[in-house]
């Protein structure tokens, strides 16, 4: 029978795989679809006019469709794996918050608040993953998260988006404190959501979003008017998105040393170029730098044959 995949963009995942290879209507079966069918509509998709991004999206549902599809041995192969798109997704980010602004901005944030913004930018999780964040992946003990799902819009609890989507990210201590109080707050455990509005319905992002910036609007409203009476110059808070975030949290790796493959292991990224892509202008290593490096250390490695000339 035709495959029909339910997604936020529902219309284009069935043509996806709703489409004959002449291009001309029909459809395919779930066994029938073949690495180039997928591959030749995304080559379509992006020549329509469609940013990498957008077809990332639309592909998606498809790819977590036939991993499930091979994980329960129902398929062989996946078809929708290792489908070739631009690196147009390995932008390098434009807004990353510094150590002590990511503070400030959670500082300004009700307790309620605080707690997602905090693991978005201490533990690196993308959107889907904090909405889908469960109790029983926080493990106290050993200091960790597992991150083991995305979310949907519509189907809810989903397969993350790759293989080395699904991961274990240390619990920093300056994180622990926010979930310890988020769990505690609501008095939720097991398969509870950490953030959810309920116990199984993941917060809308968009209102975390608007809640946060109605916060940070009003602690800069307040800071200009109390710098205005002291006569010095108002601190502001620019506001951030959750993605960025993610993006502040990948540049506190490489602050404190982390090297670039547990950077890939801990962000998520399926390959390291990825990670060097969007990352590798904030990793230490300029021309300048190694020629320094290189130079102290060969000076070092030829000190002792000058001295036994």
């Amino acid at each position: 029978m035709p495959v029909e995949v339910r997604s936020p963009r529902r219309d284009r995942t069935v043509y996806l795989l709703g489409r004959d290879r002449a291009g001309l209507g029909g459809s395919l079966k779930v066994g029938d679809v073949r690495r180039s069918d997928l591959q030749s509509l995304a080559d379509e998709l992006l020549a329509s006019g469609l940013s990498v991004g957008t077809v990332s999206n639309i592909f998606n549902p498809v790819q977590a469709f036939y991993r499930r599809a091979v994980d329960r041995d129902e398929l062989a192969v996946n078809p929708a794996e290792g489908i070739d798109l631009p690196n147009g997704m390995s932008q390098r980010p434009t807004r990353i918050a510094s150590a002590a602004e990511a503070s400030a901005l959670l500082a300004a944030l009700p307790s309620e608040d605080s707690q997602v913004w905090a693991t978005a930018f201490y533990a690196g999780l993308r959107r889907g993953e904090l909405q889908a964040l469960r109790c029983c992946d926080l493990d106290f003990e050993a200091s960790l998260i597992r991150v083991e799902r995305g979310w949907d819009q519509e189907e809810g609890a989903i397969e993350p988006k790759s293989r080395s989507g699904r991961r274990t990210v240390p619990m920093l201590a300056v994180l622990r404190r926010y979930l310890e109080a988020s769990t505690q707050r609501a008095g939720r455990s097991g398969e509870d959501l950490v953030f959810g509005r309920t116990p199984r319905k993941a917060f809308v992002a968009s209102t975390v979003d608007n809640r946060a910036k109605g916060s940070w609007n009003a602690f800069n409203v307040r800071e200009r008017e109390d710098a205005a009476a002291a006569g010095r110059e108002p601190k502001q808070l620019t506001a951030i998105t959750l993605h960025e975030c993610r993006h502040t949290f990948a540049s506190l790796l490489i602050d404190a040393g982390a090297n670039p493959k547990a950077i890939q292991t801990f962000m998520g990224h399926s390959k390291i170029q990825t990670t060097f892509d969007i990352y590798g202008h904030l990793l230490p290593g300029s021309h300048d730098d190694v020629r320094e490096r290189m130079d102290a250390y060969l000076a070092a490695s030829d000190r002792p044959h000058r001295r036994a000339a």
